[in-house]
C-alpha cells in the first residue's frame, strides 16, 4: 500500500487486477475492505512498478527495493514483530528504504550529510570544533589532563582569551602586557607599567586575536634549560632564565621550562622590584 490516505491509495496484489476476486481479507489504509467475495471497486489500482515489486503471498506490503516487511520476517528472534523490537529505516539516495543497524549501547546517531547513510557512534567532542557547555563543568573527582609535553613547533594548549593587540611587532611566543587603554603591547621588565596583565601572544602582528593566559607552548626557536623563566629587560616581549638585577627592574616569574622547546606559561601576579 502506498500513497496519502486522504488523496487516495494504490493497492497492489500479486496476480490481481481491478474487478477481480482475491483470496484472503485485506484492509486499505483509507478504510476500504477487500474480502474473498469482494472486488477492488473504489480503490486506485494502477500498477506503477514492475511485477517483482508487488506484494508477495502472505505479505500486505512488500517492496523489493527495501523489503521492509520481509526484513522483519527474516529476523530470528520471536520479538521481531513486537513493540520491544525497535527498528530504524531510512531512504537511500535512490529512494530505496533500508534498515539502519543499531549501534552499541550509549552510542548516538550521527548524520554524515545527504550523500551517505547516518551511523551510530560514541559521543566524541573531538569532532565538534566549537563545543559549548550547557552548565558548569563538574570534574566529579577527576582531572583536566594536559597530556604529554608538546613537541610540535607552534602548538599550544591551555586557557586563552581574545584581546586587541596594538603592537605590530609582536611575534608568536612574545609576552604581552596590558596598556592603559586595556589593549596589549610587548611587555618589558624595565617598569611596572609594562609588566602587568601578562599574556602570551599566539599570532603575529596586531589586531583582535587569541592570547594565552596559561598553558603549554612549543617553539623550536627556544633553547631552554630546566628552571624558571623571567620577563626580560633587554628584548621587548622576551623571556630569560636570569632574573633581572637592575635598579627598578621588575622580577616576574613567567613559568618554567618543560623541555628545551616547550614551556609551561603561568605568569605570577606578584611583582618584585629591584631597589
Amino acid at each position: 500500500v502506498k500513497g496519502d490516505p486522504d488523496a487516495g491509495v494504490e493497492v497492489y496484489f500479486a496476480g490481481a487486477k481491478e474487478g477481480e476476486t482475491v483470496s484472503g481479507a485485506f484492509k486499505a489504509t483509507n478504510g476500504f475492505i477487500i474480502n474473498a467475495s469482494g472486488t477492488m471497486t473504489g480503490i486506485q489500482t494502477t500498477i506503477t512498478d514492475t511485477d517483482t515489486q508487488l506484494c508477495t503471498s502472505g505479505a500486505v506490503v512488500d517492496y523489493v527495493g527495501g523489503q521492509v516487511h520481509n526484513r522483519l520476517h527474516s529476523m530470528t528472534d520471536i520479538l521481531s514483530h513486537t513493540g520491544t523490537a525497535w527498528r530504524l529505516y531510512y531512504g537511500s539516495a535512490t529512494g530505496t528504504p533500508a534498515e539502519l543497524a543499531f549501534g552499541a549501547d550509549n552510542t548516538y546517531l550521527k548524520s554524515t550529510g545527504a550523500s551517505s547513510a547516518p551511523a551510530f557512534e560514541a559521543l566524541d567532542i573531538v569532532d565538534d570544533t566549537t563545543p559549548q557547555l550547557g552548565g558548569d563543568l563538574d570534574l566529579n573527582g577527576n582531572n583536566i589532563d594536559y597530556g604529554a609535553i608538546l613537541t610540535v613547533n607552534g602548538t599550544y594548549e591551555g586557557e586563552i582569551i581574545t584581546v586587541t593587540v596594538d603592537d605590530a611587532g609582536a611575534t608568536f611566543g612574545a609576552v604581552l602586557a596590558q596598556a592603559a587603554d586595556f589593549n596589549y603591547d610587548r611587555a618589558d621588565a624595565d617598569a611596572v607599567a609594562s609588566s602587568v596583565g601578562l599574556v602570551m601572544n599566539l599570532s603575529v602582528g596586531s589586531g583582535s586575536q587569541d592570547v594565552l593566559l596559561q598553558g603549554q607552548v612549543c617553539n623550536i626557536a627556544w633553547n631552554w634549560s630546566a628552571g624558571f623563566l623571567y620577563l626580560d629587560t633587554a628584548v621587548p616581549g622576551g623571556m630569560t632564565q636570569t632574573a633581572p638585577t637592575g635598579t627598578g627592574d621588575q622580577v616576574v616569574v613567567l613559568g618554567w621550562a618543560l623541555s628545551a622547546d616547550t614551556i609551561m606559561f603561568r605568569p605570577s601576579l606578584v611583582l618584585v622590584e629591584n631597589a
